[in-house]
C-alpha cells in the first residue's frame, strides 16, 4: 500500500470514528433528556442504562470500569460543544469548568512564559548598558576557516 492510500485510509478512517462519536453524542443528548420509559429509538434505552450505571459506579472513582471511562470521555466530547447554560448532560457543567480552568492555566503559563522571556532581554540589555559597553563597542570576530 503507498502512503497516500495509507494516507486516504487513515482519513476515512478518522471520518468513519468522528461519525460515530456524533452518533454517540446524539444518543447521549437525547437519552437524558427522554422521559419515555418506553422510547422508540433502540439506543435509547441502552444509553439510559449506561448513564445510570456511570452515575452509581463505584469503580468509576479509581478509573478501573471501561464502561466509565468510555461514557465519561462521550461527555467530555459533548462538553467540548455544549453551550446550553442548563444542561441536561450528566457532568457536562463541571467537565466544562474544568475545561476552562484548564484553558486559563494554558494562557497563564504562555504569558509566564512571554514576561519571562521579556525579563530576560531587560536583563540583558542593562548588562550591556551597566558594562558600559554598546553593541558597537562589541568586535565581531570571525571564525577562523582554516585548521591551523
Amino acid at each position: 500500500m503507498t502512503s497516500a492510500e495509507q494516507s486516504v485510509e487513515q482519513e476515512s478512517n478518522l471520518a468513519t470514528r468522528n461519525e460515530s462519536i456524533q452518533r454517540c453524542i446524539a444518543s447521549l443528548e437525547h437519552a437524558v433528556q427522554c422521559k419515555e420509559p418506553e422510547c422508540d429509538r433502540a439506543e435509547c434505552h441502552k444509553m439510559k442504562r449506561v448513564v445510570t450505571h456511570t452515575r452509581g459506579c463505584r469503580k468509576r472513582q479509581e478509573s478501573n470500569c471501561p464502561v466509565c471511562k468510555q461514557l465519561i470521555a462521550l461527555f467530555c466530547y459533548h462538553a467540548k460543544e455544549c453551550h446550553l447554560e442548563q444542561c441536561r448532560v450528566t457532568f457536562c457543567q463541571s467537565i466544562r469548568r474544568k475545561l476552562e480552568e484548564h484553558k486559563r492555566l494554558v494562557e497563564l503559563q504562555d504569558d509566564l512564559t512571554t514576561i519571562e522571556v521579556m525579563e530576560a532581554v531587560i536583563n540583558l540589555e542593562n548588562l550591556t548598558l551597566e558594562d558600559g559597553s554598546s553593541q558597537e563597542d562589541v568586535e565581531m570576530v570571525e571564525p577562523s576557516t582554516s585548521c591551523s
